[in-house]
């Protein structure tokens, strides 16, 4: 109510509803009562941000290079206007820019992220926007993508002759952010040449931990080609280069 005989004719109307539709009546009142009121005038507020996150946010497929994520829709008291879409903010460990990706449409419920790094944590995050913009993000949701094979081979692999059946293989371990997963063991094989032509001789199989072990049981006084690669639950990656190595001679029989 505005009063006194110089009073405005405007009044600020508050404590209203977000982005709600209001009808509005004046009537002019003296001492001796209220006159007619006047036709209603509908009038609505402004949208506002939407004041929740969509709910259940959820990966529903994940493989090596994507995630597939679900969502329900916001509570219609929290959606403050009209819903556009939304948007979902993501990133690893390895970057200090979360990445976004928008979708359109209120009844959109999943999108999938591709591009992404295998055997990886991700931080998701979701908002939905209307007209006033994106509105509170959900909590942050790790999700991990599947391992794929190591992208690169055991460094530093070198081989030295024991005694004439037996050579010392050691290699340094792969960079962290080459295995693409948790690395189950390495594979070390040891091939004869013999004219140039590699005959399959040793296979060696050794736990993560192992960065060096002793292949026996080869050809005295023979050339053999040593190559190492690391496995995962996913299969075998890349060799390493391979080197050569000889076993000794055998001493003479006296």
């Amino acid at each position: 109510m505005v009063t006194g005989a110089n009073c405005p004719l405007q009044a600020n109307i508050t404590k209203l509803q977000k982005f709600s539709v209001y009808c509005v009546r004046v009537q002019i009142a003296n001492t001796l009562g209220g006159g007619p009121v006047s036709p209603c005038a509908m009038v609505s507020t402004d949208e506002d941000a939407p004041s929740s996150p969509p709910v259940n946010l959820t990966a529903i497929n994940v493989t090596k290079t994507s995630i597939t994520l679900s969502w329900g829709p916001i509570a219609e008291k929290h959606k403050n206007g009209i819903i556009k879409g939304f948007t979902i903010w993501y990133s690893s460990e390895l970057e200090s820019t979360p990445k976004v990706v928008r979708v359109h449409g209120e009844e959109t419920s999943n999108v999938t992220i591709n591009s992404l790094l295998p055997m990886t944590i991700y931080q998701v995050r979701i908002s939905g926007f209307n007209g006033a913009g994106d509105g509170t993000t959900s909590d942050f949701h790790d999700i991990w993508t599947s391992q794929t094979v190591p992208s690169q081979p055991p460094e530093n692999v070198s081989a030295c002759a024991v005694n004439s059946t037996a050579v010392n293989v050691t290699w340094s371990r792969i960079p962290q952010k080459f295995l693409r997963g948790i690395q189950n063991g390495s594979v070390i094989v040891a091939r004869r040449i013999i004219d140039t032509v590699l005959h399959s001789d040793r296979n060696l199989t050794v736990n993560a931990s192992m960065l060096g072990v002793e292949v026996d049981e080869l050809q005295k006084f023979t050339m053999y080609s040593v190559r190492v690669t690391a496995y995962n639950s996913a299969g075998e990656g890349r060799g390493s280069d391979v080197i050569s190595v000889m076993t000794d001679e055998d001493g003479k029989e006296k």
